[in-house]
């Protein structure tokens, strides 16, 4: 099955997310940073990383952009309650294959990755 990072600087959501997936038969990894994120990527292979636009370190769209530029991961999607058209004009820049606006809630992680 996948492995998925899960980067957010909010514990709770790091915890449901991370729950979700494993329920759904996903190997998780999560980082409450940006910084911490791009650590945990270069030692482990993952499949495809969700990651907060928002964070106290560095934006979302940083982490995808470096992510992706060093090929530490496969797919990356921004998840964000604070959407903005020129984030995502900038996340799909960054290389994010995906951005997502509004609460994700049960099923709606799984689908989304």
């Amino acid at each position: 099955m996948a492995c998925v990072l899960i980067i957010d600087d909010h514990q709770g959501t790091l915890d449901t997310f991370s729950t979700i997936l494993r329920s759904a038969g996903f190997d998780t990894a999560t980082a409450s940073s940006g910084r911490a994120g791009i650590d945990l990527a270069k030692g482990r292979a993952f499949d495809v990383v969700l990651v907060d636009l928002c964070m106290p370190d560095i934006s979302g769209i940083e982490v995808v952009r470096e992510l992706k530029s060093a090929d530490l991961t496969r797919r990356a999607v921004i998840v964000t309650v604070f959407a903005a058209f020129e984030s995502a004009f900038d996340a799909a820049a960054a290389g994010a294959d995906g951005y997502v606006d509004g609460m994700l809630f049960g099923d709606e992680v799984v689908k989304v990755v």
